[in-house]
């Protein structure tokens, strides 16, 4: 409960985020191809509930008397805004996909408010999509990006089948 201090490496980023507001630099960035049957409900139920398990994703990083603290959002139940490009014809599909991509990873994020990452998922058709993660560097690095997928995953894998979270 309450404002919590940084850690060493936080506290770095966020500094670095003061001298240069919002600089994508440190936007970890990942599209995910899936492919086969999605159903978005479970998708978006996984999501959550990882979000609720670790506070991180619920952190943001405003200033106390100038100091840069912790501070933890309560769990809300949030949705995967959805981007459908079965319109669009089969070979312009991947290049709108692609720039979807470049443009997402590059609009900023606000240290004080929150929330530091955002999930998209793009439908290219009936079972192709694909699920772009921005995350700021201050609560993610590369490696614990990848747990993050694989609990999205098995969460996923549960939820569609019906069963309780793993």
């Amino acid at each position: 409960s309450g404002a919590a201090p940084l850690s060493f490496a936080q506290e770095r980023l966020w500094f670095l985020d003061q001298l240069d507001p919002g600089n994508s630099v440190y936007h970890i960035r990942r599209a995910f191809r899936l492919s086969g049957p999605l159903v978005l409900r479970p998708l978006a139920r996984a999501l959550n509930a990882v979000v609720r398990r670790h506070d991180i994703l619920r952190t943001s990083f405003p200033a106390l008397d100038g100091s840069p603290v912790q501070r933890i959002a309560p769990a809300g139940r949030d949705t995967i805004p959805l981007i459908d490009l079965r319109r669009l014809a089969a070979g312009v599909r991947d290049a709108e996909a692609l720039r979807l991509a470049d443009e997402e990873a590059g609009v900023k994020f606000s240290m004080a408010d929150g929330p530091l990452w955002r999930c998209r998922l793009i439908r290219l058709g009936k079972t192709k999509h694909v699920l772009l993660l921005t995350v700021h560097q201050i609560l993610l690095d590369g490696w614990s990006l990848g747990l993050f997928f694989r609990e999205i995953e098995t969460l996923y894998e549960s939820f569609s089948a019906r069963r309780p979270a793993a």
